[in-house]
């Protein structure tokens, strides 16, 4: 079985770079020969995975959630796929909702795996009729959590939740809410919104608890909307958001769901796994492909 270890050095802050000598020293112990990419710019992984022969693999992420998403959209056949994770990116949401941690003695183990649900999203921009996919692990944010995704990647000196803190204290001052209807199987929501977050996992951002009920492997989606606040509200109500206890505030609605359908009469911004899609989408579709990708949980 071919054994492929993708690397994102700027990862975490550069905290990837740091640790490639402690890989390489891992894996000269290993039986089986490990090929390495340290990716060099954006999309490289995608591309690099399409590029691959249609062979069962092992693909391991060195990164964070970003590296996972482009990995998991170059993949043409996910039952010759099985997907490692080294967590060392700045969020690493997706190796939480699994309780993977950042361990390279998983390049060690004979591997334990369990299938995974993904997130399949179809989507347009304002700018064009053309209709784009896109496959999501663990979360898609529409609105204001796309642009706090925008200003964390801007920023190059903190980490961890300062970082998240600092993005949305000025995300407040630049988002502007949008009017959405949104169809999740049967039922249909309307209104101005400052957030709709689809989850596959219940965290995202670095650890905000958005979608808390959300589960992996259950075959469905997860939603939270959350109407236009004001500024204040938006501080007063983010810790409830971290501890996930947000989901009984009256301008909060949670739904889980199979498919959904979201037209925006203002477009806005949108992220996938926390990389930033497009600041100008205006319709999103999205569906549950069930235990769609092997993933090494141990």
């Amino acid at each position: 079985m071919k054994k492929i270890i993708i690397i994102n050095p700027i990862a975490g802050r550069g905290r990837c770079e740091k640790i490639i000598p402690k890989i390489k020293e891992t894996i000269k112990k290993q039986v089986h020969d490990f090929d390495i990419l340290l990716t060099e710019r954006k999309n490289h992984a995608k591309e690099f995975v399409a590029s691959l022969k249609d062979e069962l693999k092992v693909i391991y992420s060195v990164g964070g959630d970003g590296t996972i998403n482009e990995i998991v959209n170059g993949i043409k056949n996910f039952e010759n796929t099985i997907l490692g994770i080294l967590p060392f990116g700045s969020g690493n949401d997706f190796a939480k909702s699994l309780g993977i941690k950042h361990d390279l003695t998983t390049l060690d183990k004979v591997p334990e795996t369990k299938k995974i649900d993904i997130g399949k999203v179809s989507y347009k921009i304002s700018s064009s009729e053309a209709l784009n996919e896109t496959f999501f692990v663990n979360s898609l944010g529409i609105g204001f959590d796309a642009l706090i995704a925008h200003l964390i990647a801007k920023n190059k000196t903190l980490k961890g939740l300062p970082l998240y803190l600092s993005a949305v204290f000025k995300g407040i001052t630049k988002f502007n809410s949008f009017e959405a209807e949104a169809k999740f199987d049967d039922d249909i929501y309307r209104g101005k919104r400052l957030l709709i977050a689809i989850g596959n996992g219940k965290t995202s951002g670095g650890g905000f608890k958005l979608n808390p009920f959300a589960e992996l492997f259950d075959g469905k989606l997860d939603a939270c909307l959350v109407e236009d606040l004001s500024h204040l509200n938006i501080l007063r109500k983010l810790p409830k958001a971290i501890l996930g206890t947000h989901a009984n505030l009256k301008e909060v609605s949670i739904k889980t769901f199979k498919d959904s359908v979201i037209e925006l009469k203002q477009s806005t911004w949108m992220h996938s796994d926390g990389e930033v899609v497009s600041d100008s989408v205006n319709y999103v579709k999205t569906s549950i492909l069930n235990k769609q990708l092997e993933v090494i949980i141990n």
